[in-house]
């Protein structure tokens, strides 16, 4: 059935505010599609991943939804007949939405010109999924709507339901926290009410005022003002030009998925600048729900065209049907956002579990149940309209079994959340409020001296703090540039370069900064990288054969050798601890892979092999792990692999730089120089990836950090 003619024309008013808000649109649209083209050329240096995909949301609300606003307005003015609303069938939605994901993903974490092509799909990826749900359902009914309604009805999703949702969840958390504030006991109860391993955990969440609070809290930040909001679309149409229900139902549709779309950008915006490979992810796992905010909107909707006769009960049970399915939705979804937070700022996230599994996992496999079920309350509803059946709100949301059965669903998903994120509450105010949280003080905090290179007082020289950031001493004086500290097994010495000579060579000084003996004399250029364990021996890369080979040569500077031999350029050697090996990275085979040979430069084994720039090999004082630096997955991010090249693991997430791993003599921790918070700062996180935490906090660059006793 085609879309039913309106029973009274289209508001002459109603149609040039369209226009006037659309020209409005349009012209912000072209300013963000002018910064889209034009910022990655005037800020070629900088990571603006994250400005461009602010910039394409900015096109997408301002040429896309400016245009269809200007479209209807102006068809609307001119008394022009608008054609039913077809769209192509769904399944070519969801086909394209899977050649979206991986084009995306590769785009993404392989860097191909990014900041260009990958904020269109990423558009794309947030878009499909839920146009694609109207395009099913209209399909199904009908062609119930025109293009002209469904274009005006998501633009008011896209931009009226934006706004007012975005207003009034700023002032309801206010107005909750005036209310709640003489209730400031409950917070510091907290700990006590969800103390991990105490017995009674359930009991005392049942009982206890602060499961109130926690389902207040949840209700209030989303659900109730955005399923308001989402609604305010529906009522520009008036009653009188929404004839039927299977219109009321597609404008609702159309509404929420305006509004998601933008929601879509918002979450899956921040795991692609912060996350590469996590985009993916999350945009799968909310393409599966893109249905929950068109059936939501669609409810209200439908509840609103049922009360047209006064009966204002209908309405208001759509809208708390509507809001309990956004609350089930936000129960799961905001607990992985929080919890993929700690784990990618502060290396926790997976430390939460409930019977053993993580609790991460736990909420994708709720949230996509949570989505199959939305997608059948859907169809219920569709199919029932288009057999011409009023399906009945009522006992299918308000009857006593069904309350029970949603009692019983909330409290299994909100109370085992609740217990296991009770201690990621420290945590989390920790990331949220102070950064990454710091290394617990204990017997096996880090320990021992970091040397470094740092440009603090504008030329670059050598420097050394305590593993905890504390005491930092200037070691080196000198016009010249010092750099690529590394410090002897005993701690006694330092071995660097620079070019003080006027040709980069090396050095070696105390730990003071005393006694600064020239070791090397020769025009190439040298650079020294690792002590053999013993600390009779210096590995080092010397350009002094014509090409980029690997040296050792006596402490003292005495018996060079060179061990490599080929034309590849061999570079950045490690020692291993039992001094029989020494890793390094090479272009043996065309691109850098990291390599190890025994010590006198036989026994060439290849460890890495993959198409990405492996590098900066570091051996583990235990002789089990060599980290080394990876770029991939968009940007440069720090592994380990057993010394025979196995178990591969990631230790950062971040999309800044991360590189010149360096161990704790222990081998618990790792130091690194990373520029995630602007400029490159030393880092240290535990050996697992974990408890990163900031050692140097200035406006200069600090790098090369070496761990000695």
């Amino acid at each position: 059935m085609d879309a039913q003619p309106a029973n009274s024309r289209p508001s002459k008013l109603w149609a040039y505010v369209a226009l006037v808000v659309g020209g409005l649109l349009l012209l912000s649209g072209t300013g963000a599609a002018i910064g889209y083209l034009g910022l990655p050329f005037l800020a070629y240096w900088e990571d603006i991943l994250g400005q461009q995909l602010g910039q394409m949301a900015g096109i997408f609300l301002g040429l896309v939804c400016g245009s269809l606003a200007v479209y209807h307005g102006l068809g609307s003015i001119r008394n022009r007949v608008s054609r039913p609303l077809k769209l192509p069938p769904m399944y070519l939605f969801w086909l394209t939405f899977a050649v979206v994901l991986g084009l995306g993903n590769v785009l993404l974490n392989f860097q191909v010109a990014e900041e260009f092509l990958f904020p269109p799909v990423f558009l794309l990826g947030a878009a499909l999924p839920a146009v694609g749900v109207v395009a099913w359902a209209t399909r199904r009914l009908g062609w119930p709507i025109t293009w002209r309604q469904g274009a005006l009805a998501l633009v008011a999703g896209s931009t009226l339901s934006i706004f007012v949702a975005i207003l009034l969840e700023t002032v309801l958390p206010l107005l909750a926290f005036f209310l709640l504030a003489p209730l400031e006991s409950l917070a510091g109860s907290f700990s006590e009410v969800v103390a991990s391993g105490a017995p009674g955990i359930l009991e005392r969440l049942l009982f206890s005022p602060l499961i109130i609070v926690f389902l207040m809290a949840t209700a209030l930040e989303a659900p109730i003002p955005e399923e308001f909001a989402k609604a305010l679309g529906v009522t520009l149409f008036g009653r009188k030009r929404i004839t039927t229900e299977r219109q009321a139902l597609m404008i609702g549709l159309a509404s929420g998925a305006g509004f998601a779309i933008l929601e879509n950008m918002l979450y899956e915006g921040l795991y692609a600048q912060y996350s590469g490979w996590s985009w993916g992810g999350v945009t799968l796992l909310r393409g599966l729900g893109a249905v929950l905010h068109p059936l939501c909107t669609a409810l209200v909707a439908l509840g609103w065209f049922r009360a047209r006769e006064g009966d204002w009960g209908k309405l208001l049970r759509a809208y708390l049907a509507a809001v309990g399915l956004h609350t089930l939705w936000n129960g799961g979804f905001m607990p992985l956002v929080y919890l993929t937070g700690l784990d990618y700022y502060g290396g926790l996230g997976w430390s939460f579990t409930i019977y053993g599994l993580a609790v991460e996992l736990l909420l994708v496999v709720f949230l996509v149940a949570l989505s199959l079920a939305l997608w059948w309350l859907l169809r219920r509803l569709v199919t029932s309209l288009a057999l011409e059946i009023e399906p009945d709100l009522a006992p299918t949301f308000v009857s006593p079994r069904a309350l029970a059965a949603w009692a019983f669903a909330c409290a299994l998903v909100i109370i085992p959340i609740g217990a296991a994120l009770g201690p990621a509450w420290g945590p989390i105010q920790t990331v949220v409020l102070a950064g990454p949280p710091a290394p617990t003080p204990t017997a096996t905090a880090p320990g021992g001296w970091i040397a470094f290179r740092s440009d603090r007082h504008n030329n670059w020289e050598i420097y050394k703090m305590r593993a905890d950031g504390s005491q930092v001493t200037r070691l080196t004086d000198n016009p010249a540039g010092d750099e690529e500290p590394c410090w002897s097994p005993d701690g006694n010495w330092i071995a660097f370069v620079s070019d003080r000579d006027e040709n980069m060579e090396i050095y070696k000084m105390g730990a003071d900064g005393s006694q600064v003996t020239r070791l090397t004399d020769d025009p190439a250029s040298d650079w020294p990288s690792s002590w053999s364990p013993d600390g009779q021996w210096i590995a080092f890369v010397s350009y002094r054969d014509g090409n980029l080979e690997i040296y050792k040569m006596r402490a003292n500077g005495s018996q060079v050798t060179n061990l490599t031999k080929n034309p590849a350029w061999d570079w950045q050697p490690s020692w291993s601890p039992d001094g029989n090996w020494i890793a390094f990275q090479s272009d043996h085979d065309g691109n850098a892979e990291i390599y190890k040979m025994r010590a006198d430069g036989s026994e060439v084994t290849r460890l890495t092999d993959d198409p990405a720039t492996d590098w900066q090999p570091s051996w583990s004082p235990d002789g089990n792990w060599i980290a080394f630096n990876r770029i991939r997955d968009g940007n440069e991010e720090i592994y380990v692999m057993r010394a025979d090249g196995s178990e591969v693991t990631r230790l950062t997430y971040n999309r800044a730089r991360d590189g010149y791993p360096s161990w704790s003599p222990d081998g618990t921790w790792i130091a690194f120089a990373s520029d995630r918070d602007g400029n490159d700062e030393i880092y240290v996180m535990r050996a697992d990836g974990s408890q990163v935490t900031r050692l140097t906090d200035n406006s200069a660059e600090d790098r090369d950090p070496s761990w000695g006793p």
